[in-house]
């Protein structure tokens, strides 16, 4: 059973965008207005209605748990009226803002904790002093059922006459207020908690500028002066002019007067339908937020799951606003699909999967490797080893589609096997394949069970059982005696050992004399030396003259030299750089004809014969000598060739 997963947002996708929106409200000309946070642009909301004649409301705060807007206006005795207005725009008076000792001469600003609830007002408790001089120093709880103050406590900032022009509550319950004096030309942003008056942050401070509304939202403090709106960012202190709101002709000319946010319920979206597949579990979810969800089936959890039609709704509360949203769900008939039985075949076969099937529906199967036409029913495929086909059956009316699996495995296979093997030179291979019940064609074009090679380097065979067929290779390998070369006659230094080395894979060896078998011997004396290297195929046998030479008389003979009496290498001579027992250097032309003999190492050849220049050639010399190393006497013969230029 597949599982169909519906987002409910998905269909309604006015839903998605729906939710309660946190916007700032502003009071214009007795007017509640809508101000953009972003780019200042206002919409009227609703003309504030029922106030008293000639009450201007000043200042705004919303509260959430009443759904209401409380402010404040002057009454007729140049005392502070508490009202409320409520989302509809419907202005409430309270009463008379009173304290039960002292005088409350007026209020200046109006605060809702958004933690607690209460309400608060900055006040002025002097009474009716001769010099009027009175400032909103004290901050006082207000009941907001008959509009009695309680003191709560005075303003201290560190300036002479500290007080709240101004104020509102941030969403952790942290009070803020502006303090400007225009005398001073001063105006200061304060943050502080209520449990401690007296050490305020200054959160901004610039010259005087008249606040009219003032509340925090989303990490920013707004704030507006006559006509403007600002944000002070609070992670950063850094102060924005959002926007010049209106102009002066705007509004018969009037100020803003109020600044707070309220939440802006949605509207219900209109119901819609939904084709469900028969057979699915359908999944529906609310895919914005709430605080609760509550369903039709009485189901209060962000999803639910439904297996029939019908008409399903859900209540979403968020904060103060709850909005119902509904789909109707229409099941569609049953789709049926039959990928066929399961089957065997063949490595190579060609087989017909499926069944017959319908023009309502289309069909696609999957995967599409080897499948011939793989839009139809009952498709032809090219078995290539064991797999599981899907057949998918849509409706293309409704979406739904059916699925279902046909799996095709390999027959038994052709169990005979041919080994890689290795031969001599020369050698016949025999292959008797007659244990295994086939059939066979061999590379000669026979079919029996035998077959003898010989010669070839590959052999591949055919088998087939009447049902089933398989070839296999075999490759075969042909090796010689072992392939062992030792060097040419050579010698050894007295006194020092010369190596043999050789190597043929899969080789025994024996060394003579000695009876050595190792590959690599070393050799400390004249001889004959030979190396008997046998493997399947037979023995190699190689021998090699080591002869010993006195390593510490150096021989150097020039190759060429020019008797033009020049004095410069006019004459042939060997060096030897070692004493001398005896020595003897004779020459020859090409015709073998001696043409110089020394027996005196300090003679050396002019290059004539007869007293007469030789011609320009190639002639061949043959050095005799006996030299002495470590009081032995080591003779020594060498040769070689010397061209003679003119």
């Amino acid at each position: 059973m597949k599982k169909f997963v519906f987002l409910l947002a998905c269909f309604l996708t006015q839903l998605i965008s729906l939710g309660q929106t946190d916007s700032l409200v502003g009071l214009l000309d007795n007017q509640l207005v809508m101000i953009n946070r972003s780019d200042g642009g206002i919409s009227i909301r609703t003309q504030v209605k029922n106030l008293p004649t000639s009450a201007v409301p000043y200042r705004l705060s919303y509260s959430k748990a009443n759904s209401c807007l409380y402010t404040l206006h002057t009454n007729s005795l140049g005392r502070t009226d508490l009202g409320k207005i409520d989302l509809g725009g419907n202005y409430i008076r309270i009463g008379q803002l009173s304290v039960a000792s002292g005088t409350l001469y007026f209020a200046e600003g109006i605060a809702v904790n958004r933690v607690t609830g209460k309400v608060y007002v900055s006040a002025s408790l002097d009474g009716d002093k001769p010099d009027k001089d009175y400032y909103s120093e004290t901050l006082m709880e207000v009941d907001t059922t008959n509009a009695r103050c309680t003191y709560i406590n005075v303003f201290r900032t560190g300036r002479a006459k500290p007080e709240a022009d101004i104020m509102t509550f941030g969403d952790d319950g942290s009070l803020y207020f502006a303090d400007g004096d225009p005398g001073e030309n001063k105006g200061v942003i304060y943050r502080m908690d209520l449990d401690d008056l007296s050490a305020p942050d200054q959160i901004y401070s610039s010259s005087y500028f008249p606040v009219g509304g003032f509340t925090v939202s989303e990490g920013n403090l707004y704030y507006t002066t006559e006509r403007q709106l600002y944000a002070i960012d609070l992670s950063d202190k850094s102060r924005t002019l959002v926007k010049t709101l209106h102009n002066s002709s705007a509004f018969n000319g009037n100020i803003t007067r109020g600044l707070s946010w309220f939440t802006i319920c949605p509207e219900n979206p209109e119901p819609r339908s939904l084709d469900m597949c028969y057979g699915d579990t359908l999944q529906l979810t609310a895919r914005f937020s709430g605080d609760a969800y509550h369903w039709i089936s009485d189901e209060e959890t962000r999803e639910i799951e439904v297996t029939a039609g019908g008409t399903y709704w859900v209540d979403i509360t968020m904060g103060n606003c709850t909005l119902r949203d509904s789909v109707k769900v229409l099941m569609a008939p049953k789709i049926v699909a039959d990928a066929g039985a399961d089957t065997t075949a063949c490595l190579g076969d060609t087989i017909q999967i499926g069944t017959p099937g319908s023009d309502n529906y289309a069909y696609f199967w999957t995967p599409t490797d080897e499948v011939l036409r793989p839009t139809e029913p009952q498709p032809k495929v090219v078995f290539q080893g064991f797999i599981r086909y899907t057949v998918k059956v849509s409706s293309p009316g409704t979406g739904c589609s059916a699925y279902d699996t046909v799996e095709i495995s390999v027959r038994e296979p052709l169990t005979f096997k041919l080994r890689d093997t290795v031969l001599c030179l020369g050698e016949t291979l025999r292959l008797d394949l007659s244990k295994y019940p086939y059939s066979y064609t061999w590379p000669d074009g026979s079919t029996g069970p035998v077959y003898e090679s010989s010669g070839e380097t590959s052999i591949i065979v055919k088998a087939n059982d009447g049902t089933c067929k398989a070839a296999d290779t075999l490759d075969i390998t042909y090796e010689d005696v072992p392939a062992v070369r030792l060097p040419s006659d050579t010698f050894h230094c007295s006194g020092q050992a010369l190596r043999l080395e050789v190597f043929s894979p899969n080789t025994t060896y024996i060394w003579e004399p000695g009876g050595q078998t190792s590959p690599v011997i070393d050799i400390n004396r004249s001889g004959i030396y030979t190396l008997n290297a046998t493997n399947r195929c037979g023995t190699t046998r190689h021998s090699v003259t080591v002869a010993t030479r006195n390593c510490n008389c150096l021989v150097h003979v020039p190759n060429v030299f020019t008797p033009n009496d020049d004095e410069l290498n006019d004459h042939f001579s060997p060096l030897l750089n070692c004493p001398l027992l005896d020595y003897e250097l004779r020459i020859y032309n090409r015709w073998g004809e001696q043409l110089f003999m020394t027996q005196n190492s300090s003679e050396a050849w002019d290059g004539s014969y007869l007293d007469k220049p030789v011609p320009e050639s190639v002639y061949f010399w043959i050095l005799r000598f006996t030299g002495q190393e470590n009081s032995n006497a080591v003779k020594e013969v060498v040769s070689g060739t010397v061209t003679v230029l003119r």
